[in-house]
């Protein structure tokens, strides 16, 4: 089932797969559990601040009440009235409710939750005397209800303070336990998931590199096959070619050509197009912009048309830098249609612009279509008497015949390794 190569690969990428999976579902749940932790102890810290709301919101509601029945102002009733609304309720109640979702009370716990219940009947209690005594300082007058005040409401409001205090105590410890247990719950938990995580690594690493062991076994023995099998070809292809230079001439070099080239131009009899057949690198475009530059060339004195270029006149400089604009260089792999090559037949009744001469190179020519060649079969035959094309190509079969019979072809090769060292 798994003997081919892209079934072993689908077997690497689903197992690695799945094990990462579990291995994220594990750090998830784990993650879950340390959030589970730090929700059950999120509201622990602002029980102190609402113990403190709480107490003071009774002091508050006391003196209001001692107030009022000292001056008999309704503006103390207001405040009374307030800080029962604002801060005793509220308080009291947001309690209640973290009390009851963190659920502190569980086991050893209990005698605190005994004491909080104590706490909010005091609580009520407090609430209740405090309407009595507004009903009793109206119907007996504010001294009966002072003294009153002072026998039960102000001893109430004492034991509610140490009662809160009591309760803020147990929970202060509290909280230092919680924190503690806290921190180590959360470095077990934290320990746990550098564990699970090791785990995939390691696992799906050593996986990848088992099954890469078992898929790269058969490509490194195909490769080696296919290594010996290529060195082998070379070795008898050179065994050939040393037996048959024993047999052939010396290789063909491009003095030929050069002297050609030369002897034409020193007697001014150059051909209207050249043909530059050759391998790739051979230097086919080099040598084109170096006829351009010869049958263009002024010299320093001014002269004509020379076998050697100087170099440094506007025209040798133009055409060296690609920027002449009598010497238009065209690539036939790009420019392949027979639009491209009208634009060409049309332009060559216009005399240079600043040169002697018009020097079309046109690079890859066996690259035009059938119908690129017929147009241009007709310039190439009787071309205006300044310009001039060169055509380079590096397949010199797939031009048609009667553009070779138009054009003076030159072959050009490498130059040979004793020539290079001795230059």
């Amino acid at each position: 089932m798994f003997s081919s190569l892209r079934n072993k690969i689908l077997l690497v990428v689903f197992v690695c797969a799945s094990i990462t999976l579990l291995g994220f579902l594990a750090v998830y749940w784990l993650t879950l559990e340390q959030q589970k932790s730090l929700q059950r102890h999120h509201d622990l810290p602002s029980i102190s601040q609402t113990w403190f709301q709480l107490n003071n919101g009774i002091h508050r509601a006391a003196h209001a009440q001692q107030a009022w029945l000292n001056n008999s102002d309704s503006k103390f009733l207001q405040e009374r009235d307030m800080s029962w609304g604002e801060q005793i309720h509220p308080a009291f109640n947001l309690l209640g409710k973290l009390y009851k979702d963190a659920r502190i009370w569980e086991g050893e716990r209990s005698v605190e939750r005994s004491a909080f219940y104590d706490l909010r009947l005091m609580i009520l209690e407090l609430e209740n005397l405090q309407h009595k005594l507004v009903l009793l300082a109206q119907e007996l007058g504010p001294e009966k209800a002072l003294i009153d005040w002072s026998e039960n409401e102000r001893p109430l409001v004492q034991n509610i303070s140490k009662q809160v205090e009591i309760l803020l105590r147990w929970q202060t410890d509290f909280a230092r336990q919680q924190d503690s247990s806290l921190k180590q719950g959360l470095l077990g938990l934290g320990i746990w998931i550098w564990i699970v995580a090791s785990i995939v690594l390691l696992t799906v690493f050593a996986l990848a590199g088992f099954f890469a062991k078992r898929i790269t076994d058969p490509l490194r023995k195909l490769r080696n096959a296919a290594q010996k099998v290529t060195r082998d070809y070379f070795i008898n292809q050179k065994i050939k070619e040393a037996e048959i230079q024993g047999k052939v001439e010396k290789p063909h070099k491009n003095l030929d050509e050069v002297q050609t080239l030369t002897n034409a131009i020193e007697a001014e009899r150059v051909a209207h197009a050249f043909m530059l057949a050759g391998v790739r690198g051979v230097g086919k475009t080099t040598t084109a912009r170096i006829i351009a530059r010869a049958l263009n060339c002024v010299g320093r004195e001014g002269g004509g048309a020379t076998a050697r270029p100087c170099g440094t006149c506007e025209h040798c400089r133009a055409i060296a830098e690609d920027r002449h604009v009598d010497v238009l260089e065209v690539d036939a792999a790009s420019h392949t249609g027979v639009d491209n090559i009208r634009e060409i037949t049309d332009s060559v009744r216009y005399a240079p612009a600043s040169a002697r001469n018009k020097v079309y190179i046109i690079d890859e020519v066996h690259m035009l279509s059938p119908q690129a060649f017929s147009a241009l079969l007709k310039t190439l035959e009787e071309p205006p008497p300044h310009v001039t094309f060169v055509f380079a190509t590096t397949e010199i079969q797939k031009v048609p015949v009667t553009v070779l019979s138009r054009c003076q072809r030159f072959d050009l090769r490498r130059v040979d390794a004793p020539t290079l060292i001795g230059h």
